[in-house]
């Protein structure tokens, strides 16, 4: 559960989705619009406004870098840490058991 959220701290494309993850969530509980219906005029504009700056940086090509960096590095997280699973493999480890009986399910 997230307590508290910077949104000025979210990048571009996490900004995006959490807009679009708040109007499906808006739209999911069918909140009244006519009572919030300001609300939602200005929240309209600010997903377009967010839908046309991810437009504009997927044309960016330091952002297209970036994004590759980003793609590479998580990857590189992805292999040491399975790389450090294959080493701290201990048969005898309960834990270890335990994984090994919910991949057979």
């Amino acid at each position: 559960m997230i307590n508290t959220l910077n949104i000025a701290r979210l990048r571009n494309a996490e900004y995006y989705q959490f807009m679009i993850s708040a109007s499906d969530i808006f739209a999911k509980i069918s909140i009244d619009r006519e009572y919030f219906s300001l609300f939602f005029d200005e929240f309209d504009k600010l997903l377009k406004v967010a839908a046309n700056a991810m437009t504009l940086e997927k044309k960016s090509e330091k952002i297209r870098e970036k994004n590759e960096a980003d793609r590479y590095r998580d990857c590189l997280h992805s292999k040491l840490f399975n790389h450090l699973k294959s080493i701290l493999y201990d048969e005898r480890d309960v834990r270890f058991q335990a994984e090994k009986l919910k991949r057979r399910i």
